[in-house]
């Protein structure tokens, strides 16, 4: 992710929750030190009961993410005869909903969405914790370039985990 440690301590198994929850986004605020968004994000966990009430949905099966997928790390050319590429990755297992936190800044469309749920149907939470995986990005992409509209918008963002 960028210039950011990333920790992967391996978490108990089946708990995607814990380890979202303490391993990337509390990582986050640790390294940001910045109280009214630690103190939001307590609130968010209390009332998710620690982010399991946006996993009800299924069992989390994990998969090799690439961690860090945006238009920067795909690389193709116009010779269809050339396979694309991903590159620069920020690797580790977890919950394939994750690697689309990083869609807000990548050129991923409708077209791709849809051949995208041919092979992998839509959740019936996954626009319910969408969010959550988008303010991880933006919390990292604060620490990386203290640009305050990241951390307005990761606050907008775990402000909608509260709805």
């Amino acid at each position: 992710i960028g210039a950011t440690p990333q920790p992967n301590t391996w978490s108990a198994p089946g708990d995607w929750p814990g380890f979202f929850a303490q391993q990337r986004i509390g990582h986050q605020l640790h390294r940001l030190r910045q109280p009214k968004v630690s103190r939001l994000w307590q609130d968010v966990l209390t009332k998710s009961n620690g982010l399991r009430q946006f996993f009800t949905d299924g069992e989390v099966k994990p998969s090799l993410l690439h961690g860090d997928l945006w238009n920067g790390n795909i690389g193709g050319s116009e010779d269809s005869s050339v396979a694309p590429a991903i590159f620069d990755p920020a690797a580790y297992y977890g919950h394939h909903e994750a690697e689309w936190g990083m869609a807000w800044c990548s050129d991923i469309n409708e077209d791709f969405w849809r051949g995208y749920r041919e092979f992998i149907p839509q959740a019936p939470l996954f626009e319910r914790r969408r969010p959550l995986y988008e303010a991880y990005h933006k919390l990292n992409h604060y620490s990386l370039f203290l640009d305050s509209r990241y951390l307005d918008s990761a606050v907008s963002l775990l402000k909608q985990l509260l709805k």
